[in-house]
């Protein structure tokens, strides 16, 4: 389902070395404060630590597009997507988080239409195989309208709080949308939640995504 770009661990080490100047992987290794043998088990498994990596870059005021879309050519324009990593997801969902903080990691996409962007850290299983927990989707603001049958997305509620999921129009209930939900107990009984009871809406256009 992938729109964007899907990158490999080792690609993403490789270049994470070249704009912190390092050649060594027990240099990374220190930079991303873990032990040496890590690295190596990361190139293995097909795997990272995200935060780790976004800290170091955002406390250096390094473009993430060079970490994760490997292109260079965004190095100097405006970051205009913010990145909500599991930990801010709660503060994000309650309207407690300041997008304009200093230390809001952001990330210029290209491919994306819509003025409003976001990537959100994928804090549950539900939408395995094809999203997996711990990746990136990357996101545009959409309205109830624009979900067609099957589409992944985002949804904000104060009062329900946030869903990663499946999900589809309401086929006898115009006012819902149906969450499709690989777990019975996830969501309410009937996996629905009304139109408007939704503060948000992102619909999922991309997955910043190192597993194959």
């Amino acid at each position: 389902m992938q729109e964007g770009n899907i990158q490999t661990a080792k690609s993403i080490l490789t270049r994470v070395k070249k704009v912190f100047k390092i050649k060594t992987d027990a240099q990374l290794a220190e930079l991303l404060n873990i032990k040496p043998n890590t690295i190596s088990s990361w190139k293995k498994r097909n795997t990272l630590d995200y935060e780790s990596i976004i800290a170091q870059c955002n406390k250096a005021n390094i473009d993430l597009n060079e970490i994760f879309l490997g292109n260079e050519n965004f190095s100097f324009k405006k970051k205009t997507t913010p990145i909500i990593t599991k930990e801010m997801l709660f503060q994000y969902t309650t309207g407690e988080l300041n997008l304009e903080r200093s230390d809001i990691p952001t990330i210029n996409i290209p491919f994306l239409q819509q003025k409003r962007s976001m990537v959100f850290q994928v804090n549950t299983s539900e939408m395995e195989p094809d999203i997996k927990e711990n990746t990136f989707v990357i996101c545009e603001e959409a309205s109830a309208i624009d979900i067609a049958s099957n589409s992944y997305a985002v949804l904000i509620s104060k009062e329900k709080g946030l869903y990663m999921s499946k999900v589809s129009q309401n086929e006898t209930d115009e006012s819902q949308l149906t969450l499709i939900s690989r777990k019975e107990s996830i969501f309410s009984a009937k996996n629905e939640i009304k139109k408007d009871k939704i503060d948000e809406i992102w619909k999922i256009k991309g997955v910043l995504d190192i597993f194959n």
